[in-house]
């Protein structure tokens, strides 16, 4: 852990616990820790399926904030001692196709990683 210079935090629904343990501990150790909430092209068919509607006057990019907003949410719920910006959460899809677009947050995670524009 301490060769690491920045944490990245997977999840793909559920926030658990062990990982947060893991990422308290690096931010006790002074380092970046960033959260990556993955697979977000099957939320995206999941809500097509389920509430066609939605996406009637919204798009993926609401979808995306909805998503980001409700894990700093719990992110605090479940005691993350510091303060979450959005600038420390990214929706992604790690599917090729969609990081080759730099669809979503695939370009800021990469900059957030490296700490500067690329």
């Amino acid at each position: 852990m301490r060769s690491c210079d920045v944490f990245l935090v997977f999840c793909r629904g559920r926030i658990q616990h062990n990982p947060i343990s893991i990422a308290m501990e690096a931010a006790r150790m002074g380092k970046k820790v960033l959260f990556v909430r993955s697979q977000f092209d099957k939320d995206v068919a999941d809500k097509e399926n389920d509430d066609p509607e939605y996406f009637d006057n919204k798009s993926s990019v609401h979808l995306m904030e909805e998503f980001r907003q409700d894990y700093i949410r719990v992110l605090r719920a479940v005691g993350w001692p510091h303060d979450v910006s959005d600038d420390e959460v990214f929706v992604i899809s790690g599917r090729l196709e969609y990081v080759r677009q730099g669809m979503w947050d695939v370009l800021e995670l990469k900059d957030a990683i490296f700490g500067h524009k690329v």
